[in-house]
């Protein structure tokens, strides 16, 4: 919605000079904005494997108090779109008003294939990897962050026995180095040092998303392992997802 200031007595321009012209007073989606996540999918006979993983990431859990607060979130069963309010309030920092409109309909468009993309990542990663996703940061009155903070947690474990906590971007999927480890933790021998070379590793790559961070880290061990000598951990097989 665009609205006139009122009329001057004086002269037409603001307090920093520019002239004073139509503006977004507020703007609103007219359409659904909740973008419901997929069902996990059948573990294919894999339930103890999967039960197995759970118990793992729980275990670790235990233990660090990192990854217990990440995993004290809320599931995540839906993805909403933010109200708009933040970019309203940018669109006004513009020189014209067409200008502040077109940004308006641009960012929202933008937001909206981001969070649409997000979801089908999310349920991709869920068939290939045995993973936990979160609800959206909310703020501190408990709220989902209503200006753009689309940020988002997910917590991820591999046959390898790494275990790894994501953190997701406003832009992740669609832009690269959106999305970055923000835990990572190994069980049955893994170094800390081997650690921070694998996790420096995928930050070296820019990954645009969840799956891409996962395909990374475990090529990763895997080429190590085969070039370097490096002895993974005996785990447990886990299921992979029919990806």
């Amino acid at each position: 919605l665009a609205k006139k200031p009122p009329p001057s007595s004086g002269d037409e321009k603001d307090g920093d000079g520019r002239r004073r012209d139509l503006h977004v007073e507020g703007a609103r989606l007219t359409t659904g904005t909740t973008f419901t996540m997929p069902s996990p999918p059948a573990s294919d006979g894999d339930g103890e494997a999967t039960a197995q993983l759970a118990e793992t990431m729980h275990s670790v859990s235990l233990t660090n108090q990192s990854l217990a607060k990440i995993m004290a979130q809320r599931p995540s069963v839906s993805i909403t779109i933010p109200p708009l309010d933040d970019l309203v309030a940018w669109s006004r920092t513009l020189d014209d008003s067409s200008r502040g409109i077109r940004f308006v309909l641009v960012e929202t468009l933008g937001r909206i294939r981001s969070l649409d993309a997000r979801v089908a990542e999310l349920n991709l990663l869920r068939v290939r990897y045995a993973a936990q996703v979160y609800d959206i940061d909310a703020g501190a009155d408990g709220r989902p962050n209503e200006f753009g903070g689309a940020e988002q947690e997910v917590v991820c474990a591999v046959n390898e026995g790494i275990t790894v906590a994501l953190r997701l971007g406003a832009d992740c999927p669609l832009m690269p180095g959106s999305v970055y480890i923000s835990e990572m933790y190994g069980v049955g021998g893994w170094s800390d040092e081997r650690l921070g070379v694998l996790r420096e590793a995928v930050q070296e790559r820019r990954c645009r998303g969840p799956v891409e961070v996962m395909e990374v880290l475990v090529s990763e061990i895997r080429r190590r392992s085969k070039e370097e000598g490096w002895t993974v951990p005996s785990t447990p097989m886990l299921p992979r997802g029919r990806g």
